[in-house]
């Protein structure tokens, strides 16, 4: 069995997996040279092409065709027309030539990057923590010359566990600051951390987003909350397609069972 997954998100980049090997996975702007194109608009930035680049590359890797993929699964697509200007899956499928047989899938961003966050750490169960940052902007690090990170806008906290993965809640910035005097990066962060400890009363941790790369930040989370372990997703781009085709490879599975 193969899945692919296909991030549209702003690092559009595609990942395939397969029984007889490891993960494929390549972001577009490696293939293609630049940085991809965005919309800009009332409702955000987003990618006017879909990884095709990227797409072949994994295909060619494995030695298959698109006729040989069980399962696509789109990562930030829309399953119909709306007022977004997120891709649809209409839209996705008129640019590749998708087999009939292959089945469509979409996932949310922050779903896609639980799934890779998990299986990437190898912990049985944990509490699962997505950062999100804002695409306007990045702000320094402390004590980390050259370092950046997007200015934290959301966050999605999920608990893993043999049952699967499942979502407890949303959390914005002005949430965890409802007084709007913007607590530090690594406060918010130590925040949302007990926050996502607390509310699936796991001791392992799992990191993924952009702001979570920071070394000094996982230090103080380690000894300031009651965890035992801490893992963070390094492919933050990568990690939403990889994310993605782990969640159709277990939908399909699933599916297998039921029938």
């Amino acid at each position: 069995m193969y899945t692919l997954g296909v991030a549209l998100s702003h690092h559009p980049c595609a990942c395939l997996l397969g029984e007889r090997g490891s993960p494929v996975s390549i972001e577009e702007a490696q293939l293609s040279g630049q940085c991809e194109q965005v919309l800009p608009g009332d409702y955000g930035l987003h990618p006017m092409s879909m990884p095709e680049r990227s797409v072949e590359y994994c295909l060619s890797s494995a030695g298959i065709a698109y006729v040989d993929v069980d399962v696509i699964v789109f990562c930030d697509a829309s399953p119909a027309a709306s007022r977004s200007r997120r891709l649809t899956v209409a839209d996705c499928v008129l640019r590749l030539p998708c087999s009939p047989q292959s089945r469509m899938l979409v996932v949310d961003p922050a779903l896609a990057q639980a799934y890779s966050a998990l299986h990437a750490s190898g912990y049985d169960e944990a509490a699962i923590l997505i950062i999100s940052g804002s695409e306007g902007g990045a702000v320094r690090l402390g004590g980390a010359p050259g370092a950046f990170v997007p200015p934290l806008e959301r966050a999605d906290i999920f608990h893993a566990s043999a049952g699967g993965i499942c979502k407890l809640a949303r959390v914005s910035r002005d949430q965890l600051d409802p007084s709007g005097a913007r607590s530090s990066f690594e406060e918010t962060m130590l925040s949302l951390s007990a926050l996502a400890l607390e509310k699936t009363g796991c001791t392992c941790l799992c990191l993924a987003g952009d702001p979570a790369l920071n070394q000094a930040l996982c230090s103080r989370i380690r000894h300031a909350l009651p965890v035992s372990e801490v893992f963070v997703q390094p492919a933050v781009h990568d990690g939403t397609a990889f994310g993605a085709a782990l969640y159709g490879w277990q939908y399909e599975q699933s599916s297998s069972l039921h029938h």
